[in-house]
């Protein structure tokens, strides 16, 4: 009996490691894009999707006024229903209509999920690995918070709740956002 025990502990075991090594893991140097999309961030940003916009906007306005640097930048954003404010490396967004909801949208014009501006969208798509993706035209809706509409490429990654998207310009990272998947410009 203690043998036919044995036996039985040492395929459940045996078994259970090869399920273990079934499991797919990232390669190194990959980028777990979903995870930080899930948590609404981006690693880089003190702010998350859903902070309170009105905590963001004081924030920001008191650390621009009280800097000694002449080089920090704040400024406001109003137009077709969507508000916010920018520091001069993260944006934040909300709608109007849902400010309650918090901030809805981050753009980073700087370091973003481990990508420095000007890396070349083949890179981004390598380190972030077999996540499907989207590829598509510029236009004033998806870069709203753009000056004018500029010739370029977005590279999206759309999750559950929310969307990261990498603006390209000339094939090198311009911009990084990350927002919620309801979000809407008018």
């Amino acid at each position: 009996m203690k043998k036919i025990i044995s036996l039985l502990l040492v395929l459940v075991f045996m078994f259970s490691l090869t399920a273990c090594g079934e499991k797919k893991e990232k390669n190194e140097g990959e980028i777990d894009l979903e995870y930080y999309a899930n948590l609404g961030q981006m690693p880089e940003c003190k702010y998350k999707l859903g902070a309170n916009a009105d905590e963001v906007h004081d924030a920001l306005y008191d650390y621009a006024q009280n800097a000694d640097s002449e080089e920090l930048m704040f400024n406001e954003y109003e137009k077709d229903g969507v508000s916010g404010v920018e520091d001069g490396v993260f944006s934040y967004f909300y709608e109007d209509d849902k400010k309650s909801d918090g901030i809805a949208y981050i753009v980073s014009y700087n370091k973003a999920y481990g990508f420095e501006l000007g890396e070349i969208i083949l890179t981004i798509k390598e380190k972030i690995g077999d996540v499907e993706y989207t590829e598509e035209e510029l236009t004033k809706e998806n870069a709203f918070f753009l000056y004018g509409v500029p010739e370029g490429t977005a590279l999206k990654y759309k999750f559950k709740e929310n969307t990261v998207m990498f603006i390209f310009q000339d094939s090198a990272l311009f911009a990084t956002a990350i927002y919620r998947n309801d979000f809407k410009t008018k």
